[in-house]
């Protein structure tokens, strides 16, 4: 398990796993500029010796996710690069154009690259792995872009039935498009958007994003897939009402 290698010291490490990033990080370690993490599994975290390169000027703790996000060293260009060399079709295009205008991902593992915080969004994510979906023309999905946004849940039902490629997180006050590129995600949560404000039906928003896709595919311009039409909140999220005491 141990080498004498610097990396197998340094910290955060990234962990093996597509889920959130392990919750135990430490401030202010001082780690490789590379962007290189060598790759572990959680139980391993615990199993390595006291961390010389860490900086004791300051107190430590279990980083939160903003702050693990806003101190990480992106991921390297060599190890982007040896991640997309299995990669090809579509999802390779698509994950040349996100680093291309967003730059190197934060996150990267062999099925997908990850985005925090770039341009209107959240998160990006590419995903190596495709899903098929016929609406409103077939294709593959596997670009999911995420924003902060509260949908009332009255409304649930009619966003799904828009379409099954925008996915509402209510407890955290997100939603996320999902699609082969980002001006159709950007053209979905416009009229996610229209839905939940009362502009338009969920038949006239389906008929409209058609409509749209085939002027798009003729290159003729349309606001609803340049940007978001609407403002973004800062703050999202519902954490619903306990019906059980927390000491129950």
């Amino acid at each position: 398990m141990y080498s004498n290698s610097l990396f197998n010291y340094a910290i955060p490490y990234r962990v093996h796993s597509e889920i959130e990033p392990h919750p135990h990080y430490y401030r202010n370690a001082v780690y490789p500029q590379s962007g290189y993490f060598p790759t572990v599994y959680p139980q391993q975290l615990y199993a390595y010796p006291p961390f010389p390169y860490y900086d004791y000027r300051y107190t430590y703790g279990p980083l939160s996710n903003d702050e693990y996000r806003n101190d990480m060293v992106k991921a390297s260009h060599q190890h982007v690069e040896e991640i997309l060399a299995s990669w090809s079709g579509k999802p390779l295009e698509g994950a040349r154009e996100m680093i291309s205008k967003y730059g190197l991902p934060d996150e990267a593992t062999p099925s997908m690259l990850i985005w925090y915080n770039n341009g209107p969004w959240t998160k990006t994510v590419v995903f190596r792995e495709t899903v098929p979906h016929n609406f409103p023309k077939p294709h593959p999905d596997f670009l999911e872009q995420t924003i902060k946004y509260e949908v009332p849940v009255q409304k649930f039902d009619d966003i799904g039935a828009f379409d099954g490629s925008v996915y509402i997180d209510r407890t955290k006050g997100t939603v996320s498009a999902k699609c082969h590129m980002e001006p159709m995600n950007i053209l979905s949560l416009n009229l996610m958007n229209d839905i939940v404000t009362g502009k338009r039906s969920v038949e006239q928003a389906r008929k409209f994003y058609a409509d749209t896709v085939v002027k798009f595919n003729q290159g003729i311009p349309t606001p609803y897939t340049e940007k978001l039409l609407f403002p973004l909140p800062e703050k999202t999220g519902d954490p619903d009402v306990a019906l059980v005491r927390a000491d129950s």
